[in-house]
């Protein structure tokens, strides 16, 4: 009886075991099913996880990354380099539309007038500049006063041809200058009494021609006409004004003695 029972028991056992092996076979085959195919859309798919819920993929065309534009490229490619760099441009001085040449302290502001000199004593009212340094587009200017200054000049006839380019057509040229015969009249007959001949023709460096006040022509009004022809302007252009104030606002004193001329493009 004892061993008929033994021999229930490991059958028992035996009918056991197999139940265990199945389960793991079971186990082996659920890990397995983690390459499992499905059918999406009627279309087989192989999916991650069987296990797992299983959700239809995306449909969406695939992101596409634009190429660069071509000008971008460019921009990109094209980089300043300091030998790039424009090249620094001397700028000539600017000034307005109307030019009071060697002003002195006869400064025309309040008239629209650029007032150029010299001299830096005048720098608060004057641009500082050398007369044959100035620089203009020819037919630019429609106006200018040269006032007690062409007899300064070592060479007069060049700069009135340089005035003359600059003149727009009609455009006016103003010149005062002491003339020889009015001048003579004046200290003769005691109009001026200030100055002698000598001192108003000459001027006031005791003759010293390298002295920028020193005059270096002593003009009548003869010599004055043959400059400003020479200078390529002609008679009908030149008018000499004997009521230079009245016809001239410009003048700051009614000395007689002055020749006041005005020439015009």
């Amino acid at each position: 009886m004892r061993k008929t029972t033994k021999k229930v028991a490991t059958k028992a056992a035996k009918k056991v075991a197999p139940k265990t092996k199945i389960a793991k076979k079971t186990k082996f085959i659920s890990m397995k099913s983690a390459k499992d195919t499905v059918k999406i859309n009627g279309e087989e798919t192989v999916v991650l996880n069987s296990q797992s819920p299983v959700t239809p993929l995306e449909t969406t065309a695939p992101v596409s990354i634009p190429e660069p534009v071509e000008e971008v490229k460019a921009q990109e490619e094209v980089k300043p380099t300091p030998e790039a760099s424009a090249p620094v441009s001397i700028i000539q001085p600017v000034f307005h539309k109307k030019l009071n040449i060697g002003c002195g302290i006869h400064f025309l502001t309040n008239f629209g007038f650029e007032n150029i000199d010299a001299n830096p004593k005048y720098n608060a009212h004057a641009t500082i500049m050398k007369i044959e340094d100035i620089i203009q587009q020819p037919g630019s200017i429609d106006e200018i006063y040269v006032g007690h200054c062409l007899e300064h000049l070592i060479n007069p006839v060049k700069e009135l041809k340089r005035w003359k380019d600059w003149l727009k057509t009609g455009g006016i040229l103003w010149i005062v200058i002491p003339e020889h015969a009015r001048v003579k009249y004046a200290v003769e007959n005691g109009i001026e009494q200030m100055f002698t001949y000598e001192g108003i023709m000459k001027g006031h460096q005791n003759g010293d021609m390298n002295s920028p006040s020193t005059h270096k022509t002593q003009y009548t009004e003869a010599t004055f006409m043959a400059q400003l022809i020479e200078a390529g302007f002609k008679k009908e252009q030149i008018k000499l004004i004997d009521a230079p104030y009245d016809e001239c606002p410009y003048l700051f004193s009614r000395i007689s003695w002055q020749l006041v001329a005005k020439i015009t493009k």
